[in-house]
């Protein structure tokens, strides 16, 4: 498992970490759900495109627990992180940059095991 720097991850959050239904925020209603299914299958879309400024709704349909982690390596103003849901709780991550981002379950072999995906950011 690799672990971020606290400083990396504190950027990551301040700049990507934003939920879609504040007031004012321009990305409101524009989040495009993936599903969290289990810890032997991909999340569903595996990959999903967005346009920048809109948001992904990670949502844990299983009854264990996920999360969703940009893989080592990737740039610093496209990383994310969502915390470690549990059964049946959700998690909205607002994508401002444009660029890809693969992704996996840090929580115990998930993403050995195929727990991956990947999100587009379109200009």
């Amino acid at each position: 498992m690799y672990v971020l720097p606290m400083r990396a991850i504190g950027f990551s959050i301040v700049l990507l970490l934003v939920a879609c239904t504040e007031p004012g925020n321009p990305g409101a209603g524009v989040c495009k759900e993936v599903r969290m299914i289990g810890p032997t299958q991909p999340f569903s879309p595996s990959i999903l495109t967005l346009k920048q400024g809109e948001c992904v709704e990670f949502v844990n349909i299983d009854q264990g627990v996920h999360d969703a982690v940009s893989v080592a390596g990737t740039p610093a103003n496209l990383r994310f992180a969502t915390r470690r849901l549990r059964a049946g709780e959700r998690q909205k991550i607002l994508f401002n940059l444009a660029g890809e981002v693969e992704y996996i379950c840090t929580v115990d072999s998930h993403a050995q095991l195929g727990m991956r995906g990947t999100i587009r950011v379109q200009p």
